[in-house]
C-alpha cells in the first residue's frame, strides 16, 4: 500500500531499530457495500530514534527526507486520493511532532478501495511505466468477506528483510476490525475475536508476521 510504504520506508531504520510500529485499520460498511475506512499508523514509541534520523542528510545510502518533503508528498496523496472514483470525504491527519498517521475516507463500493489506494500512491510516484500492478487482497459480497491480511508487496518485504534488526519488528502490531451491516455468524481462522454484539471483528498480529509469514485468509460471515 504505496501510503503506508510513505510513511515506513522514510523512516525505516528507527523503526526496525526499535519495532515499535502500530498499525490499525478499522473498516465500517453499508447496505450498500460503501462505508468508512480508517488507517492509523502510530510511530510515537519511535519518536526520538526518527528525530534523530531526520537530522542527518542520508542513512544506509537512502537519502533522508524533511518534514517538509513528508507533508508535501502526504498533501499530494490525499489529492490524488481525493480524485479517484468512488472516494469521497478524504481526510489525512500528519502528527510529525509525535508520527501519528490517521487516514479516513468514504468509499462507494469496498472491493474497490484498496485499488484506489494504490493507483493513487502510484500517480504521485509518477512511474508511469514502471506501475505496480494493482491488486485486491478483499472481496466483499453481500453476507460475507474476504482478505489476505498481507499488504505489502516483495519489493519493500525486500527492503526490510535487509535490514539487520528485523527480528524487532516482532514488538510491532497490527490491528484489522471490521463493522459488518449485520450481526456476524462465523469468522476463520479463530485468532479472529468477535464483540459481544457480534457487530464486530477484530484480528491482530505482530508486524514481523503481517510482512515476512504467510497468512491465513480472514474469512467473515453474518
Amino acid at each position: 500500500m504505496p501510503f503506508i510504504k510513505a510513511i515506513i520506508l522514510f523512516c525505516l531504520s528507527a523503526i526496525v531499530a526499535t519495532g515499535c510500529i502500530e498499525l490499525i485499520e478499522d473498516v465500517s460498511l453499508n447496505e450498500d457495500g460503501g462505508g468508512v475506512y480508517k488507517l492509523t499508523i502510530n510511530l510515537n514509541s519511535s519518536q526520538v530514534k526518527i528525530n534523530s534520523i531526520l537530522a542527518m542528510d542520508s542513512i544506509k545510502g537512502r537519502k533522508v527526507p524533511n518534514k517538509m518533503d513528508i507533508e508535501k508528498s502526504i498533501l499530494e496523496f490525499k489529492t490524488a486520493l481525493q480524485s479517484e472514483k468512488g472516494i469521497s470525504d478524504v481526510k489525512l491527519e500528519a502528527n510529525l511532532d509525535d508520527y501519528i498517521f490517521k487516514l479516513t475516507c468514504s468509499f462507494d463500493d469496498y472491493n474497490s478501495l484498496y485499488p484506489s489506494i494504490q493507483n493513487a500512491g502510484n500517480n504521485i510516484q509518477k512511474r508511469e511505466n514502471n506501475k505496480e500492478a494493482i491488486v485486491t487482497p478483499w472481496l466483499l459480497s453481500k453476507a460475507s468477506f474476504t482478505k489476505k491480511p498481507l499488504f505489502i508487496e516483495d519489493e519493500w518485504r525486500s527492503k526490510l528483510a535487509a535490514e539487520e534488526d528485523n527480528q524487532l519488528l516482532k514488538k510491532g502490531k497490527y490491528t484489522f476490525i471490521l463493522r459488518p451491516i449485520k450481526a456476524i455468524s462465523t469468522a476463520s481462522p479463530e485468532t479472529i475475536k468477535i464483540a459481544k454484539n457480534n457487530r464486530a471483528a477484530l484480528w491482530q498480529t505482530s508486524v514481523y508476521d503481517l510482512i515476512f509469514k504467510e497468512q491465513e485468509k480472514l474469512q467473515i460471515e453474518w
